[in-house]
């Protein structure tokens, strides 16, 4: 199973002012991929496998805060 979970702002804003964060189910693991929309396309940037989101949204860890 593969889907978009989520979607956040970039924690960093001062350094990263147009990026967004799309948090992915691949399968059984969430990766976060850093992206910037523009008018017609998104451009991603990259793909960070997560240990600590794959906790928070697939096994229902409360302790972690989502950063929306």
């Amino acid at each position: 199973m593969a889907g978009e979970l989520h979607i956040l702002e970039h924690p960093n804003k001062k350094k990263y002012p147009r990026q967004s964060i799309f948090v992915i189910q691949v399968e059984d693991y969430v990766v976060l991929v850093p992206f910037v929309k523009e008018e017609d396309k998104i451009f991603l940037k990259t793909i960070i496998p997560s240990r600590k989101a794959t906790k928070f949204y697939l096994k229902g860890d409360d302790k972690n805060v989502r950063n929306d």
